[in-house]
């Protein structure tokens, strides 16, 4: 396994060649290195190469079960093909020059030519047809460390190989004017010259790349010549310099001065921390974020200058559902009163108030954060806090490496914390749910039974009910006793209650209601969905309870899907409730819905499951399928059930 961090940056220059710069899906692409793909030796191999100012080893590594490494700090430049030809076996004696394609053709057979030699399997020439091309990087004075060689298809084929042409047997200083079959450059009878073969059909108006880092590794400035043929006897042609998509030759160099690199990991687990910003401030300011893997790196860094990094990340960002609960609030109360002894990270995320001290007072501000209360003055629940805070350097004179920074979310003493939704790590056991009948006016409790466990000293619940049939009017207590600390909030159609003590639960049966009023209006069917019924920290249940309003029939009689709210829909909000989607199903049947970008991609499916006729509500928390915060945008949400497909429009906010 190996964890890389692509940086982004692109620095295009004129190195006394005419630099071509295509636009669009050439460089809108993400493109993995060489390295990569290969063996960790090739990466170790670039490491000793460039020492801590190359590929850094990050301090964490091992507990992938890797090399953790980091690209090193680099320029990518393009360079236009210098001369390009094709050579024929059927005409030994003509040159192609100045044709506007390089047409490449073998001879057929998988075992000829391409496993044995470029040219010659001992009986007869491999190839009818070849392409040459060569390079000039003259000027080029920092080593590479990736190669690619990218040709546009004009018509499709099958792709071929490309290898480098060897200066101990070739003729490096061939030119394109005088190329041809009886004088072609290559005279090479090394099967292991390839550096890369294409063995699938390219379609026409295609760039396609050459991966050819092997051969120019640590090279510099010079003229680089390569062969392209093929192993079938199926014609391809490449547009040349004369064509309207001459090739080019793409290549990344280790940039000069100092780099700054490190890794940003939660404190109790190690994981990694996305999207914290570093701020770098002093004789050079600049700002990042870190990557997918935690990964910073601030490079180029001139000698001799001084600097502090910062790193800092938005309060309430990337908490999910099971990362601060009343677990945590139990966790803390019994530390205050000495049930409990924390180590010295749990203490920071316990002590949210940031007095120096921890009391039953902090597990009261958790509380009230885990159910969507709003935050008091004092509190810091859900900030996030490194160490050490700042990294300062005065006269940087090397490379740094290993200038990781500790994070913790306040709040959150337990310490499951992970960039991934917890909630997907948790396997749901379902709750035995009573369905009811009721009338129009009428109040009702719905019980909330203990549904077993050892040592629970917590339990967080949230209730989603349909808001338009339903008015939430309060709790009652029943099997809970004084000792248990409850705090609750009711929010458009969720409600949130969690509950703690010091010592564990001692309930057989129920341990509260909460009470509701039908409301006057349509008559349907209504429901009550517990979305989750979380036991400390890693038990979670869930159940659903049909509502059947009385007086009539209670079934829609068409498909409907209504506008969503709240819309816009905020990643605040997200973090306290969640977005509500209503649709009518008139008659039993498969149900889909599912949310999409603009672009058509399946973003989160929320509903996959047959349902009978009735009115139903869905949430949506703002996440996609991997349990992560989506990005700010418009996005679609879509209904589709048999002869019926509606869709919507959500603008969702970070």
């Amino acid at each position: 396994m190996k964890i890389y961090v692509t940086i982004e940056k692109i620095i295009l220059q004129n190195v006394f060649v005419f630099l071509f710069v295509f636009i669009g899906g050439v460089f809108g692409q993400t493109k993995k290195t060489y390295f990569e793909m290969k063996s960790n030796t090739i990466a170790i191999e670039a490491e000793n190469a460039f020492g801590y100012g190359g590929w850094i080893t990050a301090s964490e590594a091992t507990a992938s079960g890797g090399r953790a490494l980091i690209f090193p700090q680099s320029d990518t430049l393009t360079f236009a093909v210098f001369s390009d030809t094709y050579v024929d076996l059927d005409n030994p004696d003509a040159n192609f020059g100045s044709e506007p394609y390089l047409l490449v053709e073998g001879k057929g057979g998988l075992k000829r030519g391409f496993f044995i030699t470029p040219w010659w399997d001992g009986r007869f020439e491999a190839f009818r047809r070849a392409a040459f091309l060569k390079f000039d990087i003259s000027g080029v004075q920092r080593p590479i460390v990736e190669a690619k060689v990218f040709l546009y298809c004009e018509s499709s084929g099958i792709g071929g190989g490309i290898y480098s042409l060897d200066p101990m047997i070739d003729d490096l200083d061939w030119v394109e004017t005088q190329a041809t079959w009886n004088n072609r450059p290559s005279k090479h009878y090394d099967g292991n010259t390839f550096q890369e073969f294409l063995d699938y059909t390219v379609s026409a108006g295609q760039w396609v790349e050459f991966d050819v880092t092997e051969s120019m590794y640590e090279k510099q400035d010079g003229v680089y010549s390569f062969g392209i043929v093929m192993q079938q006897n199926q014609p391809t042609l490449w547009s040349s310099k004369e064509g309207t998509h001459p090739s080019y030759l793409w290549i990344r160099t280790k940039k000069q001065g100092f780099q700054i690199v490190g890794s940003c990991y939660y404190y109790s687990n190690n994981s990694p921390i996305p999207n914290i910003k570093l701020e770098a401030s002093g004789d050079f300011s600049r700002s990042q974020y870190s990557n997918s893997e935690g990964n910073y790196l601030f490079e180029d860094i001139n000698s001799g200058a001084s600097c502090v990094i910062i790193p800092n990340k938005e309060s309430d960002t990337e908490v999910g559902p099971y990362d601060i609960t009343t677990f945590d609030a139990a966790l803390t109360a019994q530390r205050a009163v000495g049930l409990r002894s924390l180590n010295t990270d749990q203490e920071t995320a316990a002590d949210v108030s940031k007095d120096g001290n921890i009391s039953t007072y902090d597990a009261a501000l958790i509380a009230r954060y885990a159910v969507g209360l709003p935050k008091l003055s004092d509190s810091y629940a859900g900030d996030w806090v490194f160490m050490p805070e700042n990294r300062t350097y005065s006269n940087l004179l090397n490379d740094k490496s290993g200038q990781d920074f500790k994070g913790i979310l306040l709040g959150n003493v337990h310490g499951g914390w992970q960039a991934q939704s917890y909630e997907r790590r948790l396997l749901a056991k379902s709750l035995q749910m009573n369905d009811y009948v009721l009338n129009p006016k009428e109040e009702f409790d719905f019980p909330i039974r203990f549904p077993g466990g050892e040592n629970v000293i917590s339990f967080d619940l949230e209730l989603a009910y349909d808001k338009t049939m339903l008015e939430f009017k309060g709790i009652k207590r029943t099997g809970l006793g004084a000792a248990a600390e409850i705090f609750y909030n009711d929010n458009h159609g969720v409600f949130r209650l969690g509950a703690y003590q010091l010592v564990p639960f001692d309930v057989k049966g129920e341990l509260f209601s909460v009470k509701f009023k039908v409301l006057e209006g349509p008559v349907k069917t209504s429901f009550i969905k517990v979305n989750k019924f979380l036991l400390n920290k890693d038990v979670v249940f869930r159940g659903k309870s049909t509502v059947q309003i009385a007086g009539g029939s209670s079934l829609p009689t068409a498909y409907h899907l209504y506008q969503c709210y709240p819309n816009p829909f905020s990643q605040r909000q997200s973090q306290r409730s969640s977005l509500r989607i209503e649709f009518d199903v008139p008659q039993k049947t498969l149900i889909n819905m599912i949310i999409y970008n603009q672009a058509g991609q399946l973003v989160r499916r929320l509903v996959d499951e047959e349902r009978g006729a009735g009115h139903y509500a869905v949430l949506w928390d703002g996440r996609n399928e991997a349990g992560q915060i989506v990005s700010s945008g418009i996005y679609l949400y879509q209904l589709k059930a048999k002869g019926f497909r509606g869709l919507k429009r959500i603008v969702f906010l970070r």
